[in-house]
């Protein structure tokens, strides 16, 4: 899947080699894997995991945002602001800085 993750002055992702993704809404936690149905939702606070295709996974911090799945191979997060990295325990702390 294409993976784009926007702030508003800059892209801070552009994969096209996911192979699923991890987000937390209202709801809870979700995943999402190639061939989900078009989707839309506004996320948490919260870090996103994606696994990209040959398993290694990544890391986006965000203050919440909006993520839109579309065909099943396009996901789009735009976020206010956020923050990319390989350390979790980081990305999690930036978030509590808030």
């Amino acid at each position: 899947m294409r993976l784009v993750i926007a702030t508003p002055t800059r892209i801070l992702v552009e994969r096209d080699d996911v192979a699923a993704l991890r987000a937390e809404d209202a709801t809870g936690w979700f995943g999402l894997r190639p061939g989900h149905a078009d989707f839309r939702t506004v996320l948490e606070p919260s870090v996103v995991t994606w696994t990209d295709s040959a398993g290694a996974d990544r890391y986006a911090a965000l203050r919440g945002g909006v993520l839109t799945v579309r065909g099943g191979a396009e996901i789009e997060i735009a976020s206010r602001e956020a923050f990319v990295g390989d350390d979790l325990d980081r990305l999690e702390a930036a978030l509590g800085d808030a």
